[in-house]
């Protein structure tokens, strides 16, 4: 059952991918990340039925402000990245995300890399050279360097580094609480974020959320369903099966841009992503 939940994991994070792409042709990227954050919110609500509620304790705390403000600012960059390239090129760089919580956890939880752990990030930094291989053509460094030249690629690499920083702090963050609590309260504090932010910019919000309702609610629902399910999978089994699973919507997203939104170089990205899928595979069960 767990390994049917976790493939369903994969095809709403790729299909969620797909309509933030047909969203952000539209619409602001300040809008997207407000209306996703607000609706995926008032989606998650029933979860409060299903959790235990911590104690107030800054060991939570403190994890869940600084959490919610790195994903605050990786969904506006992540959103940019999808603005500029396509979403098959956009979503392997966040295979990047279980490299940065390998590369910080020995700092901030105190887990040391195993060589399996070593050899996965090879493959994903493998993975990301793969995707640009046409580019070696004009010298071995350069599909390295058209990641940092095209600004889709640059901000999908910051993004998922900056994920994988704030993945750490989730890691403390669900171990003093739960899963779903940590689920809740942390799509609550971006909403809150982001009106903030929509507050100070004096942004018109109702007239463009009328015009992209559509998409904008099949994102938050494909984030909350994809969150649901992670969380019953994550009580069936080990966290680092469901992940390793739930990272091959890498794959679904190439083929979705390839089918629907009429992207190119279907064979590099997907050979590509499969190796970086092997790469997040191996850190999962580092």
């Amino acid at each position: 059952m767990w390994i049917i939940l976790s493939i369903l994991c994969a095809i709403c994070d790729a299909f969620r991918y797909f309509f933030q792409k047909i969203s952000l042709k539209e619409t602001d990227e300040y809008i997207v990340s407000f209306s996703v954050g607000v609706i995926t919110t008032i989606l998650l609500i029933p979860l409060l039925f299903f959790m235990k509620f911590p104690g107030l304790s800054l060991k939570w705390v403190i994890p869940l402000i600084i959490s919610a403000s790195l994903n605050v600012v990786t969904i506006l960059m992540f959103y940019k990245a999808l603005k500029y390239s396509d979403v098959g090129l956009i979503a392997p760089f966040m295979s990047f995300t279980p490299v940065m919580m390998l590369l910080t956890a020995p700092f901030m939880i105190h887990e040391i890399p195993s060589i399996l752990g070593i050899i996965g990030v090879v493959l994903v930094v493998f993975g990301a050279y793969a995707i640009n291989i046409n580019y070696s053509k004009k010298g071995f460094l350069e599909p390295f360097k058209e990641i940092i030249k095209n600004k889709g690629s640059r901000y999908a690499l910051l993004s998922s580094l900056i994920v994988g920083i704030a993945g750490s702090f989730d890691k403390i963050g669900i171990k003093e609480t739960s899963p779903f609590f940590w689920s809740f309260f942390l799509m609550f504090f971006i909403a809150i974020s982001y009106t903030i932010i929509l507050l100070i910019r004096k942004q018109k919000i109702l007239s463009e959320i009328k015009r992209e309702y559509k998409p904008l609610f099949l994102i938050s629902f494909f984030i909350a369903a994809g969150i649901i399910m992670q969380m019953i999978a994550f009580n069936m089994t080990q966290i680092t099966y469901v992940v390793a699973i739930k990272r091959s919507s890498i794959l679904f997203t190439v083929l979705l841009g390839y089918f629907f939104l009429n992207e190119k170089n279907l064979k590099q990205r997907l050979i590509a992503a499969i190796i970086m899928v092997a790469g997040v595979a191996m850190i999962a069960f580092a």
